[in-house]
């Protein structure tokens, strides 16, 4: 794998990679997350998780009904991360939300993409969300939606791929767009969505050795399914920890 573009992120405890291999369709980027300092990571996930200035830009009415929603699940993923600092050992759930996030991060340091609050801080659910696990916003204006699974034993790529050509068949990223419209408050990215122009983010961790392998076969993989002729552009990130 060539290395593209290399960014360290001390504040997270985490590298970011962009790869490229000889068999890399066009439209699919590859990206490796390094998690260096699990205590680190959860107690940055745990400031962004109980940072709640992005509500403040929000529309009143808008505010007022995420307020709710936001303090009961940031408490709940907050004791999850403590756990972790406290004890340095993932457990599923933690796992979980930092592959998102780290994912979304490395979108945002490697590519410039907007990061929004993860899902399960807004949806109507205070675990599991029903839907995308993360989204960011590229320079051009494309919602990128992301699906994260974790396993401390497998590679999960089939899961998160599978997971996301799921919902996009099942049109759950339209399901999105009101409270897209309300997080990102820009027209451009929402117009896009309408006319089915986005991108998707399939994020796993890699418990295998060789790297190089899993995205191979992730590549594979996704290059069969319904999202892969659907969706703009196409990213596999794998969080090694």
């Amino acid at each position: 794998m060539e290395i593209i573009n290399n960014k360290d992120d001390s504040t997270h405890g985490c590298r970011y990679t962009q790869v490229k291999v000889d068999y890399l369709p066009d439209k699919i980027k590859i990206c490796l997350v390094n998690i260096d300092s699990l205590q680190v990571i959860a107690n940055k996930i745990s400031t962004l998780i109980l940072d709640h200035s992005w509500i403040i830009s929000l529309d009143p009415t808008a505010r007022f009904a995420y307020e709710g929603t936001v303090e009961k699940t940031s408490n709940i993923l907050n004791d999850i991360c403590n756990r972790i600092i406290k004890n340095p050992e993932i457990e599923s759930d933690f796992g979980e939300i930092m592959v998102s996030i780290t994912a979304s991060e490395s979108l945002k340091h490697l590519f410039n993409h907007i990061s929004l609050p993860i899902s399960e801080l807004w949806k109507e659910k205070a675990r599991g969300n029903p839907g995308f696990d993360f989204h960011t916003v590229c320079q051009e204006d494309l919602i990128h939606f992301g699906e994260a699974k974790y396993s401390s034993l497998k590679n999960p790529y089939e899961a998160a791929i599978n997971q996301a050509n799921d919902f996009i068949n099942k049109d759950k990223h339209h399901y999105d767009i009101i409270h897209l419209e309300n997080i990102i408050q820009k027209k451009e990215p929402i117009e896009n969505l309408v006319n089915n122009y986005y991108s998707i983010v399939a994020a796993f961790s890699i418990n295998s050795d060789n790297h190089q392998l899993i995205i191979k076969n992730a590549i594979n993989k996704i290059s069969n399914l319904d999202i892969y002729t659907k969706a703009t552009n196409i990213y596999l990130i794998g969080v090694i920890c």
